[in-house]
């Protein structure tokens, strides 16, 4: 499930930089709410997040 995250999120980014690269996309994490499959649960799970889409799909911020 991580992984399918991290995949559409980097075809979405580069999608959009195509397309002009206005836009800004940006993760909230949710530490309060008890969902059993968060994939992002924390501030530093995001921005970790953030890094491995830059390293494995070469997304820029």
């Amino acid at each position: 499930m991580y992984q399918n995250l991290k995949e559409s999120m980097a075809k979405l980014c580069k999608y959009e930089e195509k397309l002009g690269g206005d836009l800004y996309f940006a993760i909230e994490p949710k530490p309060n709410e008890g969902h059993p499959a968060m994939l992002i649960p924390t501030v530093a799970s995001a921005l970790v997040f953030w890094n491995k889409l830059e390293e494995e799909f070469k997304i820029t911020r």
